[in-house]
């Protein structure tokens, strides 16, 4: 082969090469890791995507609750409560319960509707508070059995709490603060094996404090 052909040849073969280059498809650049809520944790990873950025979380994301009482720290004005202490909606421990649970005034299966011994109880307790000089606060939690999905119970707890609010708020009581609160049946007061003791974890409790412990 002459040398102008092969010349020739090795042109025609840097073209190719050049067009076939030019052709290929860039690789895509990697997607740059999301932090939703700027807390240092990213997606998927952040169980609590939504997360005040200032907020103190664990490894999944989620707030720090110190004490154990359900406040994250970054709302809790109360941060050292006792493990397992009842805490308000700002994390300061409260008084003890005034507990609807009387004989015979559990709340019947499935069902949110007050009976006329708890609303007998009921005016008892708005009798209390009506005659105090100090004004409070009221939190009502509301519980139920382990009959039902945790989803539904945590429901239907919050529902007796909400029956329980709104008839001390119609009879005397209306310029209190509430917190209702639905804990499901995460906190039974007895085994849920007997008919009975089913019944009794159908409650409400209320916890009185004064403003000044938030």
């Amino acid at each position: 082969m002459k040398p102008l052909a092969r010349t020739h040849l090795r042109v025609l073969g840097l073209f190719a090469a050049l067009a076939l280059n030019s052709c290929s498809t860039p690789e895509p650049s990697p997607e740059p890791p999301v932090d939703i809520d700027g807390d240092g944790v990213y997606q998927p990873f952040d169980n609590c995507p939504s997360t005040p950025a200032s907020a103190r979380v664990t490894e999944d994301g989620c707030p720090v609750d110190t004490d154990g009482d359900g406040v994250p720290d970054y709302l809790d004005e109360c941060p050292d409560t006792l493990p397992g202490a009842a805490a308000c909606a700002y994390g300061c421990e409260l008084s003890e319960p005034i507990v609807i649970n009387l004989v015979n005034d559990e709340f019947d299966f499935d069902k949110a509707i007050l009976k006329p011994e708890m609303k007998a109880a009921l005016d008892d307790v708005i009798g209390q508070l009506a005659v105090q000089d100090s004004i409070v606060d009221l939190t009502v939690v509301g519980h139920t059995d382990n009959v039902g999905t945790e989803e539904y119970n945590m429901g239907l707890s919050l529902r007796r709490a909400q029956a329980v609010v709104d008839y001390l708020r119609a009879h005397g009581l209306q310029e209190l603060k509430y917190v209702q609160v639905g804990k499901g049946e995460s906190e039974p007061v007895e085994a849920n094996d007997t008919a009975q003791g089913r019944a009794n974890n159908r409650r409400v409790e209320i916890y009185s404090h004064s403003p000044e412990q938030h």
